[in-house]
């Protein structure tokens, strides 16, 4: 009788524990190591305040609230040391170089990283816990740009994550690159090898190359050339994708933009997480079309 009653009070407490929290996974591309949904929304809006402990911090802060200028028409305020502060950005040393945590209350989130990756990708990840319309080009109305409650651990698999292009450099379009690279920011995949080297460099060639690869340091991503080392976890573009880079401009055209994305999905997830969940989730599937709908030139 009593290992009866004792079963029915677990069964009625794991009710309980359905019922007043969400049973759902975070939508996020790469899937964290550990997450723990809460009840509740942060809402972003224009008294939104980031307090940064530097300068440096403050730049990564700016990945976010760029594209609030952009999406939503205002921009949250980042300040260094604000106790008043919604955001807050705290170093913690013990974690690993490219590993955040994340906790998201409705009156507050604490972003927790030992360094600059660390950081970045925690942006990266309130990306995508916003609605997609964040990554409009051009101001959305009618819209409450929330993320929800939760609490994530996390950190990449592979230490290196590479996409191989065997285009050269100089035969792709500067936008397209750059695209490429917003996109590989966003997923957190962290090297863009090329296979071919440069020979014959023009001062123009060398000058494009030299800004590209500022550019994709900004969004850290290291650019390399010539035979690939083994280490890490490396992906070969298929042929219809270095197409896509190489002819279109990819910006203008939301089936490029849409197959792109998710091609660096799918290589996101098994190159970061340590579970593939993620695979077979058409609710996920179909938000991350939607957001490649979204993407678009100039968007980080």
């Amino acid at each position: 009788m009593l290992l009866r009653v004792g079963i029915y009070s677990i069964f009625l407490i794991m009710i309980l524990v359905k019922c007043i929290l969400p049973d759902e996974k975070p939508k996020i591309i790469p899937f964290p190591q550990q997450s723990v949904l809460d009840k509740g929304d942060f809402i972003f809006d224009s008294t939104t305040i980031i307090s940064v402990e530097n300068e440096k911090q403050a730049m990564i802060a700016r990945e976010l609230t760029s594209i609030f200028n952009q999406a939503a028409g205002f921009s949250p305020q980042i300040a260094i040391q604000e106790k008043q502060a919604n955001i807050i950005f705290r170093t913690d040393i013990s974690l690993s170089a490219e590993h955040y945590k994340l906790n998201i209350s409705p009156f507050c989130i604490l972003v927790e990283a030992s360094g600059d990756k660390g950081f970045f990708y925690a942006m990266q990840t309130l990306r995508f816990l916003l609605p997609p319309a964040i990554n409009s080009q051009t101001p959305v109305k009618n819209i409450q740009w929330n993320v929800p409650g939760m609490t994530i651990h996390d950190g990449p698999r592979y230490n290196n994550r590479t996409i191989v292009l065997h285009t050269p450099f100089n035969l792709i379009p500067q936008n397209n690159l750059k695209q490429l690279i917003d996109c590989m920011a966003m997923l957190k995949i962290n090297r863009l090898h090329f296979m071919q080297e440069l020979y014959n460099i023009t001062p123009e060639i060398q000058q494009g190359l030299e800004n590209m690869t500022l550019y994709a340091h900004s969004k850290k991503i290291t650019v390399s050339t010539g035979m690939i080392r083994s280490d890490g976890i490396t992906f070969n573009l298929p042929f219809y994708v270095e197409q896509i880079i190489r002819q279109s401009n990819i910006y203008e055209s939301d089936n490029d933009k849409k197959q792109l994305f998710q091609y660096l999905a799918s290589i996101a997830e098994k190159s970061w997480s340590n579970t593939l969940e993620t695979d077979d989730d058409k609710e996920l599937n179909e938000r991350y079309e939607m957001m490649a709908l979204y993407i678009g030139d100039n968007t980080l």
